[in-house]
């Protein structure tokens, strides 16, 4: 599989992360994960990586953003910063470093979390994730995707007619 670290591209084997392409088995006897979904997701969908790395003697958390998953948060009360808030806070529970996997926009919220919390991030991962550049948005970054995830996801913003 294909991680991005930082913005720099690697080709991996299974079971493998960016930090100098050794096993993340060898990291120790337990390495804490926390992932991070994307917009259209919520803490379920790293149900079985939650799984996988508890089976190795790992900590995985994965929680659900503001309005999103189980989280009942009403639209009026979500912002970026609410979001980055309750994701620094579910972050600095995890005692000691913690590899952050971030997925989709969860790479956005990902890249934050590590500038805010340096000394706590033992690695980012970003997987198929959002990496826009500084005084960029996800949709900003995305308007150059011609894909056919961004045209489903940001009909409304470009002025695209969905029929």
């Amino acid at each position: 599989m294909a991680l991005v670290q930082l913005g720099i591209s690697a080709r991996m084997s299974a079971g493998t992360c960016c930090r100098s392409h050794r096993s993340i088995e060898s990291w120790g006897a337990m390495t804490q994960f926390m992932l991070i979904h994307g917009a259209g997701h919520g803490a379920w969908c790293w149900d079985h990586v939650v799984e996988a790395r508890e089976r190795r003697g790992h900590t995985a958390l994965a929680t659900d953003q503001p309005g999103l998953g189980r989280d009942m948060t009403k639209d009026g009360e979500i912002t970026w910063e609410s979001t980055l808030s309750k994701l620094s806070a579910d972050l600095l529970q995890l005692p000691g470093e913690v590899i952050l996997v971030g997925h989709s926009m969860g790479g956005t919220l990902t890249a934050q979390l590590t500038e805010i919390h340096p000394k706590r991030v033992a690695a980012a991962v970003y997987l198929a994730a959002t990496l826009p550049g500084d005084g960029e948005s996800c949709l900003s970054s995305s308007r150059e995707d011609r894909s056919t995830a961004r045209l489903f996801f940001a009909c409304d913003e470009l002025g695209i007619d969905p029929a």
